[in-house]
This record gives C-alpha cells, structure tokens and sequence, in this order.
C-alpha cells in the first residue's frame, strides 16, 4: 500500500466543554438610573431581571413565560461559560408611559478565559405597579432569533509551515486521503466486514479497527489511515471504493516532503494525546481530542508557535427539523496567527544523507554543520533509528575520532605533531592488553613521527600518552573543541568526565571507557578544527541556544594549523585514504571504532569525522565495521553529492 504518516488524522473544529445551567452567585448588582426610574419600583424590577438573566432562575423576576429556566438553560448551554455577570447600565422612560427601556451590560468568560462583553436594551412594562416582559431568546443576546440558540467553539487554523535555511516549507500542508468507512454508505450488517477488508487493504489491524466501525454510530465516518495522495495508485483506490461503505475523502495535513524526511526532528502532526489534553486545560487555547498538534520534535517543542490561538467563534444556532441546521456566527475571539518556523537545514543535503543511511539496519545518523556560522544544515537519523534521534540524542564511545581531541591535549603538553613516539603492536591497561585495530599497517609500527601515528589510528601511542595529558586536560580540550557545550534545553554534545585516573583515563584516549559522544558533538569537534575556534551549532535561526561565548581555554592558530595537518594526513597516507577521489578541495578526516558489549569479540561503533570547505560532517553507524570500512562510504557519497549542488 502507499506511503502513510502514522498518527495524522482529520481535524474538527474544536468544540468549548459544554456546561448546562453554568451560573455564578447573585450578587447585589448596583444600577444607574435614569429619567423617570424614581420611586415606582422599576429600579428593583431592573435589578431582578438582570439577577435572572445572570443566574438563570427566573422565579420572582420580571419575566414571564412557561418554563423560563429550561428554556433560558438551553439557549445557554452550548457556550460552556464558566462565568457570566449581568449588570444594570441604566432604565429610562419608554415610549410609552408604562414602560421603561432597561440597558444591560453582559458579559461572559469563556474557554481559555476569553471574555465576550455586549450591552442590550429590553422594555419592561407595567400593570397593576407589577414591571414585566415576557420571555426571548433576546433578553439572553439581542441577536438571537426565535428557536436558537448560543454555542462556542474553537475554529482550526492552518499550521504555520517548518522551512529550510532558503525559506522554502519543508512541513507545509500537502493533498492526503482520508480513508475509512462511512456507515450511511453500507447496511450495519456488512460494516464489519467492510472494515475488516479495508483493514487489510491499507495495512491497520483489522480487529481494532473492525471494533471501532461496529462501536460507532450509524452516522459515523471511522477514519482508518490517512495517505499521501499522491502515494495511492488508482488502482489502489479501485480496490477502497469497491469495499461497501469505504470512501476516500480529500483533504490536506502538514506533512514534511516524505514520511521520513527529518522526521526525528522535525517530529509530526497528529491528534491531541490524553496528556496534552489534561496539559491544556486552563490554558487560553485548550486542545480537545479532536485537534491536531505537535506530536514529537520540533513540532511538540514549538506548538504553540506553530498552531497559534484558535478564535473561539460564538454562533447563533437553529437545528434543522429534517435537514441541515442553520449558523450564524455572532462573535469571533482571540484568534492568533500561526507563525512559520524557520530551521538551517538543506533539504537537498538532508535527503542525500537520508538515503546513503537507507541501507544500515542498525542506528545511524550523519550531522553536517557550516563551520564558519555553525548551521546546521543536516540531521539525519537512518531507518534503522527508528524514529529515534541518533543525531542529536545519541550517547555512544566515539572511539578513534576522539583522538582529535586527545590530540588537542597532547599539544598542549609540548608534543609537537613531527615528535617521533613509539607504536607498539600492544600495550598493557592494568593487566588488560589493547592492541591497535587488526588491519592496523605493519610498516607503520615502530618509532614512528606522532602525525603518522594520528594518521593511522595507533591506539598504543595514545594510551601512553595519557602520562602526559591528564584526564583534566582532555575535559578541557574537548571543551575548546566544542564537545561538552551541552545547553540544559538543547541536544546532547558529549562527556569527558574529569577526574578518571588509572585505566578509565587509559581508554578515555582512544575514546572509550566513559566518554561519550553524539554524532552532532563529534560534527562539532570537526567544525571547530574547519573554524579555527569553537564552534556552537544551531537549528533554529531565531531560537539559537544558550552557551558561553568562550571556552575556558580557547583554540589558538598553531593548535588549529597542527590539528589540520593531523586530519589531512588520515586523507593522504591513513586510514581514509579513499577521500582522496572526492571532487573539489582538501578533505581532512578521522576515523574511529569503538567496543561495545559484552560479545567475543566485542561489537563495535563505526565513526568518521570529515571536513571539506565549509562543510564539516559526522558519520555514524551504531553496529558496523571498521570507521574506514563503513562510514567511508557514506561520508564520500555524501561529500561527492554536496560538490555537485
């Protein structure tokens, strides 16, 4: 069947809760008089009718008529008040000599505490010194007529879109079907079955939905799925309509370009869960089961922006005897306009990542960043995150591409990248012996310079190392590097924490042991070295995050220049050397493989970190092989793919 958007359903207008009979209690309501209100009790009868009509028990009021509470009760029932004041402005001299024209103030406080204020005029008359006006629709709302009656309910306006760093929507409202089965199309008797049958047709469990088309009423339309329009074949459409009683209505929803386009971030568009409804309540806009709102991502963390303030449309109702009823909307509140979300990602780039991760079947993400405004402009989690986001929420060792960092550190110590350091085949971690990776070249083992070391990935140059760098000292290379910049409200960047000794800061320089980090912290390290100073990426252009503006100990010129040279040297004679065919300038790169697991042999991480231009991306596969085995691939596809647009 077609591509589906799970959890995008059809949008009602929402309806305010509806209370019977809300009233408040009659206080002593104060009235200005006017000409000729003196001492003949109009005053009083001014008083009682506004008490009536505020609390709605007439008995003792001015007003006359069979069952005046019961009829007062339903003109008022559908505008949900949960208060309602009337007060006397004034009463005067009618027309004629014995009657008074009495000014009423009115107001109502509605959902969200939206307030509807109007003043009317009623005439009273009298006989027998008795003040009196007979019962309408009128003395509740001036602009009712004879047999309606007052609702309130909240009118749906379209999201604002989500769009890209050029402006262009990337969630924005697209053509779906609306798919399921009207029962006044079918007999009750085949509903079921009807259901059943299209359960299997466009791929929902036919019990829960069969249950649902048998359990609604004979009126009903029980929606199934919503599809893509363009997803559904005319064939398929063919097989819908021939199910009695299913129908495919037209409609649109805000959905990205496909079903998993950024869809860990970008989240989606759905019906309001029983959380978000309790949540909402109280608030100026209430959601109702039948809204749709941000369901995940930036959808649920911006909703408000995005779904704006419904108007709450106050309606003069007249029900139909046999055919449709009759609307008249009388007053519209509160209403604010959705606003667009601007984001910094390339739509382009971001579905080229997308599809160079289709084929993992394990977690995976790649991150690219602008290095030189710190935009990022991909954030992809493949098929196999399962709509978890690997990207920005992963905490995973990073291995090897960490050793950009140990490298910072080791700098810092006075190693300079031309230092020539001992690569031996092993070396011993308290009893535990670490060895280089498999593959690692023969001929580069020995006293070798510390560039070619770095440029191969020898984990035992780096390991003993850590008698030079201090665990202290790689927290805060990581932090000038831009890994450990996590804002409280934000993504995940990483952790190095600072007071591992003994075998824990051993493993800490290769990236293992408590390390950790995500793909958009090790895209941050890379941006950092492509900027030459620490770079602190964002999203959302008008919503960019909170952090210090400086690391405590910021990058210098001769660390960026040596850091480079590092990483263009993995390029050249190391262990990524197939970027060398990737068009356009110098890519510099790292990779790394990380352990995980109790397995024998362990499982392992596959990382690559690569900079080209103003480009600088990480790669990530969560089960794979060899950094330059399996990211490769992906980080020269999509660097290739980058050059061409």
């Amino acid at each position: 069947m077609g591509t589906w958007d799970a959890g995008v359903t059809h949008r009602s207008s929402r309806r305010a809760v509806l209370a019977a009979g809300v009233v408040v209690p009659v206080t002593a309501l104060a009235s200005c008089t006017g000409s000729g209100s003196g001492g003949d009790g109009s005053k009083d009868a001014a008083a009682k009718l506004a008490a009536a009509l505020q609390s709605g028990h007439f008995t003792g009021s001015p007003v006359t008529g069979q069952d005046v509470d019961t009829s007062y009760a339903a003109v008022v029932r559908g505008l949900g008040a949960t208060a309602h004041t009337v007060r006397v402005v004034k009463t005067v001299a009618g027309a004629a000599k014995s009657s008074k024209t009495v000014t009423l103030a009115t107001q109502w406080t509605l959902a969200g505490g939206r307030r509807w204020s109007y003043e009317h005029q009623v005439t009273m008359t009298s006989a027998d010194k008795k003040w009196s006006t007979p019962w309408s629709s009128t003395l509740v709302q001036p602009q009712l007529r004879t047999g309606e009656h007052l609702t309130a309910a909240s009118v749906a306006q379209d999201r604002g879109d989500i769009t890209d760093d050029n402006g262009d929507a990337i969630v924005t409202y697209r053509p779906v079907y609306r798919v399921g089965i009207d029962k006044t199309r079918t007999a009750a008797a085949t509903a079921t079955a009807s259901a059943t049958k299209l359960a299997a047709v466009v791929g929902v469990d036919a019990a829960s939905y069969a249950k649902s088309v048998a359990a609604s009423g004979p009126s009903a339309f029980v929606e199934a799925i919503v599809l893509r329009t363009q997803a559904v074949s005319a064939a398929e459409q063919s097989r819908i309509r021939a199910i009695p009683g299913a129908v495919l209505i037209s409609d649109r929803r805000p959905l990205a370009p496909s079903a998993t386009f950024a869809r860990a971030v970008l989240g989606t568009v759905g019906p309001a869960t029983a959380e978000i409804i309790k949540n909402s309540k109280g608030t100026k806009d209430p959601v109702t089961a039948t809204d749709l709102v941000g369901i995940g991502g930036l959808q649920q963390q911006y909703d408000a922006q995005l779904r704006g303030t419904a108007a709450l449309q106050i309606s003069a109702v007249l029900p139909g005897a046999s055919g449709p009823q009759s609307v008249r909307t009388l007053a519209s509140l509160g209403a604010v306009a959705p606003k667009p979300l601007r984001t910094t990602l390339r739509q382009d780039l971001q579905s080229t990542a997308e599809s160079l991760l289709q084929g993992q079947k394990s977690p995976s993400a790649l991150v690219a960043i602008r290095p030189s405004t710190g935009e990022v402009l991909v954030a992809a989690s493949g098929a196999g995150s399962q709509g978890y986001d690997t990207a920005f929420l992963g905490r995973y060792a990073p291995g090897s591409t960490f050793k950009v960092v140990s490298s910072l550190a080791l700098l810092r110590s006075g190693l300079k990248i031309t230092d020539t350091v001992d690569c031996t085949p092993t070396i011993s971690v308290q009893g535990r012996i670490v060895k280089n990776f498999p593959d690692y070249p023969k001929d580069k083992l020995g006293m070798i310079p510390f560039k070619t070391a770095v440029a191969n990935s020898c984990n035992t140059v780096m390991i003993r190392g850590a008698d030079r760098a201090s665990q202290s000292s790689l927290a805060v290379a990581a932090d000038s590097l831009g890994l450990t910049q996590n804002p409280s409200d934000g993504p995940f960047f990483g952790s190095v924490p600072p007071g591992d000794t003994g075998a824990d800061h051993q493993v800490s320089m290769i990236g293992q042991g408590k390390v950790l980090a995500s793909p958009l912290g090790m895209a941050t390290v890379a941006a950092s070295v492509a900027h030459g100073a620490r770079v602190t990426p964002f999203l959302l252009p008008d919503h960019k995050p909170t952090v210090s503006k400086q690391p405590a100990t910021p990058l210098t010129a001769a660390e960026t220049t040596s850091l480079r040279a590092l990483m263009r040297a993995v390029v050249t004679e190391g262990g990524a050397t197939g970027l060398q065919s990737v068009p356009g300038g110098p890519v510099m790169a790292k990779t790394g493989t990380a352990e995980y697991g109790s397995g024998n042999p362990p499982q392992t991480h596959s990382w690559m970190i690569a900079i080209q231009g103003d480009l600088a991306i990480a790669a990530f596969v969560e089960t794979g092989g060899y950094g330059g085995v399996t990211c490769l691939p992906i980080v020269k596809g999509f660097l290739t793919a980058a050059g061409r647009v």
